[in-house]
């Protein structure tokens, strides 16, 4: 008998991911009306515009939680509140990384 630990964790049907990734999709949707999320052909992403989340870690907290709307709703928070904030800091106006340069002073050794 496997233990519940691994039950949690095992590969889950797809139509489940699926159902999971579209209530994540609303659930983002809704709480950030401004921002513009789409479902992709894996069930455990989303994307917005060229960004791509991962949904592995929120499924997996989800499970180990009471698995209420509330739960999720607050998981969802927890997890893109940091993430959305980040991109905002960067636009089309930024430099490519590649053009990007940091100057550091050489260390010196007396």
């Amino acid at each position: 008998m496997a233990s519940r630990f691994v039950n949690l964790f095992k590969k889950h049907d797809l139509d489940e991911r699926k159902a999971f990734q579209r209530k994540v999709h609303a659930m983002l949707s809704e709480s950030f009306p401004d921002r513009s999320f789409s479902l992709s052909e894996d069930p455990l992403t989303l994307e917005m515009g060229e960004t791509i989340f991962g949904l592995t870690n929120l499924k997996s907290n989800f499970l180990l939680s009471p698995q209420t709307d509330k739960d999720l709703r607050e998981l969802i928070a927890a997890q893109f509140d940091p993430l959305l904030r980040s991109t905002e800091h960067f636009s089309a106006e930024d430099p490519e990384w590649s053009e990007a340069r940091f100057e550091v002073d050489a260390p010196t050794y007396a």
